[in-house]
């Protein structure tokens, strides 16, 4: 079988939790969404797979490699699913599953759907009640009617976003999807397209209520996929979940030496980077956005040059860990001392020193990005504000992000 999927969207209701990515490269376990998708459907056998990409496409295109076909929707950012769709229509040659970029789902969602054939949509019995679903209604387990408008007493539970259409089901959408782009309806949900096929097709819905899944539209979406969905379907593959109570002796021992070292356990922590933790990104105010690429991955930090501060809000009590990358002239080979200073609420709490090692290859506009320095400590409980700035040194700037530690007990 053939797999689109859709992933053209910017998700803009994720604001600044997205951090500029593309929602298919959202981070949920320390993995983009599209490649656990991949992963899944590589499982099942299915293949071959075009990604419809938009916002961002490079970066989309260079994670994918060589895995799929992409198709750009240079109208990404005034069209829906449903125009995306409708770009693949000459690719599609027959049965074809499709998946929306941003749900996080246990593969055994793609199983149940294969095994049971083409012409079958994936919902969930015990969701479909909120005004943003979109939601089904069976009659006798065939789907009769697809929309976000049904009233909860007529649905029947909540569309997963992951569809298997039979070659015949998929000629008749593309149909009305052409139909539907050339009346100037761009702007829709794909859904639209296999609604009026509803009447003649026999489309069954597969029931995965049992099955740890999530649609990632929202910041609520974003934390309840890294704090519930995830580790639920960590536990029903055997992964094992990480635990501070698995983590070695000696990273015990050294949170509890920087906790002791500093007023409110403020200090700076080195941990060997083999030593993996989930961090969930947080938003400061101030300075300027600056996006760097590591490792193939971007990454936005906060610019500042000076003294010009970064602050931060948070709710306590949690472990946050400061990022730092030092910014120097192109070519500078020599290190560089620097200090920073960290305040809470006001009260200065922190000045530490550390050294720019400008040995990297990373570039930001005119200045080559320095070794990544941090400072990790605990917020106790309460509302806080957290203000970081460069106090001395001879940097052209200094890149600066906030990262909280996501717990799993």
């Amino acid at each position: 079988m053939q797999v689109v999927i859709l992933a053209a969207g910017r998700g803009a209701r994720l604001g600044a939790k997205a951090e500029g990515l593309p929602k298919c490269l959202l981070q949920v376990g320390g993995e983009p969404l599209l490649e656990r998708q991949l992963r899944s459907l590589a499982d099942v056998g299915a293949s071959p797979a075009l990604v419809v990409v938009g916002y961002a496409a490079d970066l989309v295109r260079e994670t994918l490699r060589d895995r799929a076909e992409t198709l750009l929707n240079v109208r990404y950012d005034s069209t829906n699913s449903l125009y995306s769709l409708w770009l693949a229509r000459d690719w599609v040659k027959g049965p074809v599953l499709v998946l929306n970029s941003d749900v996080l789902f246990d593969k055994e969602l793609l199983d149940l759907l294969v095994h049971a054939g083409p012409d079958h949509l994936a919902y969930d019995s015990d969701s479909g009640r909120a005004v943003e679903h979109m939601k089904v209604r069976l009659v006798d387990g065939i789907v009769r009617d697809l929309s976000k408008t049904l009233a909860n007493g007529d649905s029947s539970g909540e569309n997963v976003g992951v569809v298997y259409l039979g070659a015949e089901t998929a000629r008749a959408v593309f149909v009305k999807a052409d139909e539907l782009v050339k009346a100037g309806r761009e702007n829709v949900f794909w859904a639209e397209a296999l609604r009026p096929v509803l009447a003649e097709a026999r489309i069954r819905g597969v029931d995965v209520a049992h099955v740890p899944w999530v649609e990632i539209d929202t910041p609520y979406d974003l934390d309840r996929a890294r704090r519930e969905v995830w580790p639920a379907i960590q536990n029903r593959t055997g992964t094992p979940t990480r635990r501070r109570n698995r983590r070695p002796w000696w990273i015990a021992a050294a949170v509890v030496a920087s906790l002791a070292a500093g007023i409110l356990g403020f200090r700076t922590l080195a941990t060997p980077d083999a030593i993996h933790h989930t961090w969930e990104p947080l938003h400061g105010e101030g300075g300027r956005a600056a996006t760097i690429t590591v490792g193939h991955m971007p990454q936005v930090w906060s610019q500042v040059t000076g003294s010009e501060p970064v602050v931060l809000k948070i709710l306590g009590p949690h472990s946050l860990r400061i990022d730092l990358r030092a910014l120097v002239p192109h070519g500078t080979d020599a290190t560089i001392p620097y200090k920073i200073g960290v305040s809470m609420d006001g009260r200065q709490k922190l000045l530490d020193s550390f050294t720019a090692r400008p040995k990297t290859l990373i570039r930001h506009d005119e200045s080559t990005v320095c070794d990544r320095d941090k400072i990790l400590f605990k917020v106790p409980p309460g509302l806080h504000e957290i203000t970081v700035r460069h106090e001395d040194g001879a940097l052209e700037g200094l890149l600066i992000r906030f990262r909280m530690l996501e717990e799993q007990e």
